[in-house]
């Protein structure tokens, strides 16, 4: 494989041009996310073409998650497959559609509570929305059921006390302190 990905590199004088230089990013994606399962020790359970489907959702993911009203059904119209065969997919690497979408929204969510100075409720009704949830509610919910990697004080909100911090932490709004 990365001797065709060499000789389709140095045949084509320019991305797009010459022979297979309209597939050569998708062949370097393949190619890199190859190496790091290889190196991981993740057996490939994809066929090439389920891995380009992969790829393709997480980008359709990536460019339209802050849309509230995008849904695994629109996900999978744009990539002209059905939703029963999305999620077939994503069971081979462990996922879903829908999980990874949530993931998405959630990552974006921290990254616009780090970056917010206020934290108050009109704040969080604006971050929530930005990052394509409906509400803060259903917000608070993703960033509970997702693993956070954001420092704890970032979620604080003066509206809501140390229930944010908790949430960030990885604890239950109600739950004690550990250690």
């Amino acid at each position: 494989m990365i001797a065709a990905v060499t000789n389709t590199v140095c045949t084509a004088p320019r991305f797009g041009d010459g022979p297979g230089g309209l597939h050569l990013l998708p062949a370097l994606q393949s190619l890199v996310t190859g190496a790091l399962d290889d190196a991981h020790g993740v057996p490939s359970k994809l066929t090439p073409a389920q891995h380009q489907l992969v790829t393709r959702a997480r980008g359709v993911i990536d460019q339209h998650f802050s849309d509230p009203s995008l849904s695994v059904a629109d996900i999978a119209n744009e990539l002209s497959v059905s939703p029963a065969y999305l999620y077939r997919v994503f069971s081979l690497v462990g996922s879903t559609p829908r999980r990874e979408l949530e993931q998405r929204r959630a990552s974006a969510a921290r990254l616009l509570l780090a970056a917010s100075p206020a934290r108050g409720k009109g704040t969080l009704e604006s971050i929530a929305r930005r990052a394509g949830f409906r509400t803060p509610r259903r917000m608070r919910a993703a960033l509970e059921s997702t693993e956070s990697d954001a420092d704890p004080s970032v979620l604080k909100s003066p509206a809501t006390g140390d229930r944010h911090r908790r949430l960030a932490a990885g604890r239950a709004p109600g739950s004690p302190r550990r250690g």
